[in-house]
């Protein structure tokens, strides 16, 4: 007797092995380290507790708090103080609706007591938070983290899903901590009406792992997933919306909008997985993402199967064709319907008809194959290693494999395996227009040999004129953003130059390109007389060169009234080292005057040179250190002298002394403090000019290859009233291009006496 067995006899035996395997299959299992808590709910941490803490071949890091919890309602500062009282607050064990029951109308605090050995004192450790609402995270008393905005008023309330971004808590001599959080979710009754499996997660679980290990992790899981996901929902992107205009051109190609919905629907998944990893959205947001997969799991491989039959078919057959669009949908629905452990024998019901639909896919393609039809090797190869990681995926779930699988490998295998059909296809595309392209080109060869040197001629004059065109739309862009870095360059010195009453100051610039990387400033502050003045060269030009600049004037501008020389330079040194500039330093000289004594801090500058003028001689202050930004810690000093009636402090970018004449040779600093010695006795604007002709002189026809700046102070023992008579010089900055022509420009309102 011959038994024959169709599709649908297929579909049914695999459904009832999927049912079957789905009672068998054990849960994930995963369990991070718990900290220790006592019965008052007290955390106790140590630097063994929470060393390696690393999940092999994975993003997962740290010890987890053991959600013991006090907590109450109602909003007053005084909740985040480590000497408040909270042992008449509920003492809670997991943060979730369901163990809270809270007014959600109602701001809420949480505090945990946490108790440190000696091995966590004077070192940090990293907090990783995960959480669903809005929180403020306070550790004795000072505020940490905001993740969200949480307010007792719905309408400024902003909250997020975090995903346990590193916050570095810094300990001290203390044994004993109190973090407080102050949170805020007035939506949550809405999120679990839609699911009500919410109530019974926590709405904040912590975890604390060694401060670099959970950098190096989320740095490596930032950079993982945004360079694969964001690659491949581009790729997906722009395949689809190729082939849908692709569609529109040629209707009667129905595969083109299979393929678009396909690579659409891909691109979705790629984007959910980068969204559950790196992005903190609205958890609304995020429970659509989380919700959206029961739909493009089952959806993506009908995709696959329909588009393998409008390939490679010239009519589908409507009995099968139905049975996959009602099971799948039929899928998809209950999907959506059932949670707990009813959802685990329906998803084990979809993995049934996935690999159906993948293994029938398969089976055209050979069938193609045997007609010897283009491309169909291709198509085969991209829907098994589909069918490949579908099966690795269930079986891997299902506990059933002889070994274990990492998350990064699974991870891996499942994204080669939805590119895999989408780069079947696009070499498939390749190939049947090269062998349409190769037809035609062997149809056109009587033509071409004809006319071949005309139709060079014209392809050649199309090439040049085409090139022209983008030069010219490529010289105006460069242009374009040239003159608005020159713009901003200059938008970076001061408008005008402070009046002291102890100190006459000149400054003077000249750029070797459009943009520069010198930087001059100055910030007095009238209240306590203080003067401070800056003089920066960074590395290089052009728009790095000024990112450099305007992040020094920021901080400059911000702190020159609040710390010294020193630690000025160390905080500006570490913000350019943050920026990630690679290449690009700082060299900065502050010079702060307070009366008579002057504050001096160097980083890669030359000497600061000072015109003692009751000896009529020169004295060099020079403080050997590494430029801003070069390493992450340095130890920058500071030098304080006094200056007399008539001294003058010259500060200048090495651009001067290094400048070559036409024999390429250095006017060097001998010859500088000459001219500098010669014309002390003037005043600043006067030894600023002087040395600017001294300089011009020896460069001559010479092209200028680095900036110089040039700021000198000049004390002086008159009141303010009395320099009404003196000379007034605008203070100037003078740019030479890139073709060599010089301009200057007058800065608004700039006096220099």
């Amino acid at each position: 007797m011959r038994i024959r067995t169709g599709f649908p006899a297929v579909i049914a035996v695999l459904l009832l092995l999927g049912f079957g395997a789905s009672l068998r299959a054990g849960d994930d299992g995963y369990m991070n380290r718990k900290l220790r808590a006592d019965a008052n709910g007290t955390v106790y941490l140590s630097a063994k507790d929470i060393a390696g803490t690393i999940e092999k071949n994975s993003y997962k890091i740290g010890a987890w708090h053991p959600d013991v919890w006090r907590w109450t309602q109602g909003d007053k500062p005084e909740y985040a103080l480590p000497r408040f009282d909270d042992t008449q607050w509920q003492l809670v064990k997991h943060l979730t609706p369901d163990s809270l029951r809270p007014d959600w109308a109602q701001v809420m605090w949480f505090r945990t007591h946490i108790v440190l050995d000696s091995s966590l004192r004077y070192t940090s450790v990293a907090m990783l938070p995960h959480q669903v609402g809005a929180a403020e995270y306070y550790l004795n008393g000072r505020l940490i983290a905001s993740l969200g905005t949480p307010n007792q008023n719905v309408a400024k309330e902003q909250v997020i899903q975090s995903k346990g971004k590193p916050i570095i808590l810094q300990f001290g001599e203390e044994a004993e901590y109190v973090l407080a959080v102050r949170y805020s979710f007035h939506q949550m009754p809405s999120g679990y009406a839609v699911v009500p499996a919410i109530k019974a997660s926590s709405i904040i679980w912590i975890a604390f792992a060694p401060t670099d290990e959970a950098l190096d992790i989320q740095r490596a899981k930032e950079s993982y997933f945004s360079v694969r996901y964001l690659i491949g929902i581009g790729m997906m992107l722009a395949l689809g919306l190729l082939h849908v205009a692709l569609f529109a051109f040629y209707p009667k190609q129905r595969f083109h909008l299979i393929y678009s919905a396909f690579t659409l629907l891909v691109a979705l998944r790629f984007l959910t997985v980068y969204v559950s990893w790196i992005v903190e959205p609205h958890p609304g947001v995020a429970l659509f993402f989380n919700l959206v997969s029961n739909f493009y799991n089952s959806a993506i491989p009908l995709l696959c199967w329909l588009l393998f039959y409008a390939l490679f078919y010239d009519k589908m057959p409507r009995r099968r064709l139905w049975l996959a669009i009602v099971s799948t949908v039929t899928v998809i629905i209950a999907l959506f319907a059932v949670s707990g452990d009813a959802h685990k024998p329906v998803y084990n019901i979809s993995m049934v008809i996935i690999l159906v639909l993948s293994l029938d896919a398969a089976r055209i393609a050979i069938r193609a194959m045997r007609k010897k039809e283009v491309g169909a090797l291709l198509m085969l190869v991209g829907v098994l290693d589909f069918a490949f990681m579908w099966t690795f995926r269930w079986l891997e779930g299902l506990k059933i494999l002889p070994f274990t699988i990492s998350p990064n490998v699974m991870e891996t295998t499942v994204y080669i395996g939805y590119m895999a059909v989408p780069l079947a296809m696009s070499l498939y595309i390749a190939l049947v227009v090269s062998r349409t392209q190769r037809s035609l080109q062997e149809q056109l060869v009587h033509v071409r040999e004809l006319s071949e040197h005309a139709l060079e001629q014209e392809r050649h004059a199309k090439e040049l004129d085409i090139r022209r065109t983008l030069l010219e739309a490529d010289n105006n862009r460069k242009t374009r953003e040239l003159e608005e870095a020159r713009t901003l360059q200059l938008s970076m010195l001061p408008s005008k130059l402070p009046i002291h009453p102890r100190y006459e100051i000149a400054a003077y610039m000249r750029t070797a390109t459009e943009v520069g990387g010198d930087y001059y400033d100055f910030r007095y502050s009238p209240e306590t007389g203080a003067l401070a003045a800056a003089v920066g060269d960074a590395t290089g030009h052009g728009m790095k060169a000024g990112y450099l600049v305007s992040t020094t004037k920021s901080y400059f501008q911000t702190l020159a009234d609040s710390e010294n020389g020193a630690e000025l330079l160390s905080k500006i040194s570490s913000g350019i080292k943050n920026m990630n500039l690679r290449g690009m330093y700082m060299c900065l000289a502050l010079v702060r005057c307070i009366g008579n004594e002057v504050h001096i801090a160097i980083a890669g500058m030359p000497p600061v040179v000072i015109y003692r003028a009751k000896t009529r001689t020169l004295e060099h202050i020079s403080i050997k250190a590494l430029p801003l930004g070069s390493v992450s810690h340095f130890e920058y000093r500071e030098v304080v002298t006094t200056l007399d009636v008539d001294d003058v402090l010259l500060i200048m970018t090495d651009g001067l002394p290094e400048l070559f004449n036409a024999d390429s040779e250095m006017l060097d600093y001998e010859r500088l403090e000459s001219c500098f010695l010669a014309n002390a006795h003037r005043s600043p604007a006067e030894i600023v000019s002087a040395l600017k002709t001294c300089a011009e002189a020896w460069m001559g026809s010479a092209a200028l290859l680095d900036d110089m700046t040039l700021v000198a102070l000049k004390m002086k023992a008159l009141p303010v009233q009395s320099l009404s008579a003196q000379p007034v010089f605008p203070a100037q900055q003078v740019i030479t291009n890139a073709n060599g022509q010089t301009h200057s420009k007058v800065l608004a309102d700039a006096e220099v006496y």
